[in-house]
């Protein structure tokens, strides 16, 4: 089992929650055995989605190749005007490039979600989330995270137990999917 943990949040992350929320989930990931690789969108160097490149870009290929190798992922972003950010949105777009690839895009792989808002719209970005997986072929836990900002990171600036818990309980539910199977044609 390998877990892709992509942080959809753009810019620097020291201190930042997406930096929390994925230094969690990574300690939470290898206690219970899983390799782990983080993917930050912020850091990927993508061109804007477009099909009209005669070539693939180089920064496309690294990061396709970086999902394709994954069994299990969790993707995790702020809320941005009522969805994922746009770079997130714009790396998922790039995944159209595994379109003719058996199996295509995500087929066979479990994601789980997660997403923060200052207000109570979190659930927004966890559904935006949600369409584009199961539209790439994923198979989406039916437990997401949508967190209020101000109940997620505690006083100390640490995670807040409630939502450890909670991102426990995700890692969990992914190790006990099963494996992806190669697909059969009949």
């Amino acid at each position: 089992m390998k877990l892709l943990i992509f942080n959809g949040e753009p810019g620097d992350y020291a201190g930042r929650t997406s930096a929390k929320l994925t230094a969690y989930i990574v300690r939470s990931a290898q206690l219970a055995g899983i390799e782990t690789e983080v993917l930050n969108v912020g850091t990927l160097g993508l061109p804007f989605f477009d099909f009209s490149h005669r070539h693939t870009p180089e920064a496309v290929m690294h990061m396709v190749s970086r999902f394709k190798a994954a069994t299990h992922q969790i993707w995790l972003t702020p809320l941005y005007h009522g969805s994922m950010t746009g770079m997130m949105k714009n790396a998922l777009d790039w995944l159209e490039v595994t379109a003719q690839d058996e199996p295509a895009y995500l087929t066979n792989q479990f994601a789980g979600m997660i997403c923060w808002a200052d207000g109570g719209h979190a659930l927004n970005g966890i559904t935006a989330m949600e369409n584009v997986a199961k539209s790439l072929r994923a198979w989406v836990l039916p437990f997401s995270i949508p967190a209020m900002q101000r109940l997620l990171i505690d006083e100390h600036g640490m995670l807040s137990d409630e939502y450890a818990r909670k991102i426990d309980l995700m890692v969990s539910m992914l190790m006990n999917t099963p494996a992806p199977q190669p697909t059969v044609h009949l």
